[in-house]
């Protein structure tokens, strides 16, 4: 467990998070602060036993338990508290659909990084619907390469 945890604050989870907190906060010039990432708090955790970590399906056990008193018991024990999740997908398809089929009808200035006549087809087709998330940050990806090459006069 320790490894993985590693991996997670090293490599995967926490760079991605921290990368994205940054630029948002920049974004809107905001001073942004990670108390819980001071390195005495991280290394602590690290060293906890594995069973203060997870124990019978519940995550964080360690400090579910501190906060006993502080926090009221239906928000310590909630297994319901996830990250803000956009919804890409309804967006791409539903409220942004006439911009993004403008956009991507036209010649694609990232032509010679996507094929737009896959993209096209894609994108019009019942499939796309029905894609992963994945699908859809990928097309972000593509949409965003390519309006920033048209702001950028890139080609």
């Amino acid at each position: 467990m320790q490894r993985m945890q590693v991996d997670d604050i090293m490599i995967d989870t926490l760079p991605q998070l921290l990368r994205h907190e940054d630029r948002s906060s920049m974004a809107f010039s905001l001073e942004a602060r990670v108390p819980l990432l001071d390195h005495n708090v991280v290394e602590y955790g690290l060293s906890l036993p594995d069973r203060l970590k997870v124990r019978d399906g519940w995550s964080k056990v360690a400090v579910r338990n501190a906060m006993e008193g502080l926090v009221p018991e239906h928000v310590r024990w909630r297994k319901t508290k996830l990250g803000f999740a956009a919804p890409d997908r309804h967006w791409l398809t539903k409220d942004l659909r006439p911009q993004v089929s403008e956009l991507i009808s036209e010649d694609l200035r990232a032509s010679r990084y996507i094929d737009p006549v896959a993209l096209r087809r894609w994108y019009h087709s019942p499939e796309a619907g029905r894609a992963n998330e994945e699908s859809y940050l990928g097309l972000f990806r593509v949409l965003s390469v390519e309006m920033w090459m048209r702001a950028f006069d890139v080609s």
